[in-house]
């Protein structure tokens, strides 16, 4: 397994894995069981996937587009860029050429925020940058200028979002498609005045707009370059077959080859992540989706059954059944505060798999992020990691 500390960051993202990556690989040791294929079944960051990618072939899955470009991220091999700098130069010179071209195509969309400046007029910036919604921009890529400005991203930002995205649109067809949209996440996440997620960004008031200021002085593509940059020189090769895939759960199981190692982390409450990371699925998606309310959202935001009182008991009687025949092994991330006690979801375990596997309860303490920016939004939790090991296949 890679180490922690050694895995390039991208999101800031909730329930994120990364200090649990030796606990996941202490309980997969001690399942002492012989797989060719490890399967990220709800990958999000694809963190785990690529952890454990010296090890496996790699499947990594989940519904939403955003997660697949991490994983290919994560599991290409740049070492064929001999001289990654020059690389970058191109690519960031081909962004700042899209970008002259819009400022002389709209140069009245010129907003300039100060260091110092005041609440009035910080406001007035604010509330005529959101206004160009009705706008009708005729420049291709330019949707988030257009949905965007001024709720969780600065018009200027916006425009190199917009422009950084043409740029690996123009290099769809090759490898630098997924890093290029990753390290754009990176600074669009380390540049939003929201939380790092996209739930809402923060109303403006006299109280908080040097906060939110600080926010709007990041540069996009400062951020964008440094993480490019770390991306291509510090993913290793991957020395194993991977497939990244946007199935339901159930479908990608289905996929699987018997005996497959498969790591389950599921949304553990009735908080959608969809809500929250809708921004880049429309960044990648780049669809040009209707957006409502005040956080801009989708319309067709997926809502996982794991996350509805309603179906989350048959969501995991479908999983631990579609194991069992599929004859995989499982290692399922849980929580002592989520929708379903450990009771309940080993009394489900158990009504679907009987006796023919050997199930092992591991637990830890720790806290789980809810990505607001004060300690109230911590959580202390007891992290649960649970082995279905298949007795036989």
């Amino acid at each position: 397994m890679y180490s922690p500390d050694t895995i390039p960051h991208i999101l800031k993202y909730m329930g994120g894995k990364r200090d649990i990556l030796n606990d996941i690989n202490s309980a997969i040791e001690d399942m002492q069981i012989t797989a060719n294929t490890f399967c990220d079944l709800f990958a999000g960051t694809a963190i785990v996937a690529f952890a454990f990618s010296d090890k496996y072939h790699i499947i990594s899955n989940d519904i939403q587009q955003y997660s697949s470009i991490f994983a290919e991220t994560y599991l290409t091999d740049y070492s064929t860029y001999n001289n990654v700098a020059t690389l970058i130069d191109e690519i960031c010179k081909e962004a700042i050429e899209i970008v002259e071209e819009v400022d002389q195509r709209y140069p009245q969309y010129i907003f300039e925020y100060k260091e110092e400046i005041s609440f009035a007029e910080m406001e007035r910036l604010e509330n005529y940058q959101m206004a160009l919604i009705q706008e009708e921009f005729d420049d291709g890529f330019s949707f988030f200028k257009k949905s965007y400005s001024g709720t969780y991203w600065s018009y200027e930002q916006c425009k190199w979002i917009d422009a950084i995205r043409c740029v690996a649109e123009q290099k769809s067809d090759t490898n630098l498609y997924p890093v290029i949209i990753s390290a754009l996440i990176y600074a669009m996440s380390y540049s939003t005045q929201s939380t790092g997620h996209f739930a809402q960004y923060r109303t403006l008031t006299p109280k908080n707009y040097k906060s939110i200021l600080m926010y709007r002085l990041k540069s996009v593509p400062d951020l964008f370059r440094k993480k490019l940059n770390e991306l291509l020189n510090k993913i290793p090769p991957c020395e194993h077959e991977h497939r990244t895939c946007t199935l339901d759960y159930i479908d990608c199981i289905e996929t699987l080859p018997e005996g497959t190692l498969v790591y389950a982390d599921p949304p553990y409450s009735a908080v959608h992540y969809s809500r929250f990371y809708h921004a880049l699925e429309t960044l990648v998606k780049y669809d040009n989706p209707k957006v409502a309310y005040k956080g801009r959202y989708r319309e067709d935001r997926y809502q996982s059954p794991f996350d509805q009182n309603r179906n989350v008991h048959s969501a995991f009687h479908r999983l631990f059944k579609s194991i069992d025949e599929k004859k995989c092994h499982l290692l399922l991330s849980y929580s002592d505060n989520a929708m379903l006690s450990q009771e309940q979801v080993l009394a489900i375990a158990n009504q679907c798999l009987g006796d023919r596997y050997i199930i092992n309860v591991r637990s830890r303490d720790y806290t789980h992020m809810k990505m607001g920016r004060n300690d109230d939004y911590k959580l202390d939790v007891h992290e649960l990691l649970i082995s279905f090991k298949r007795k036989s296949l």
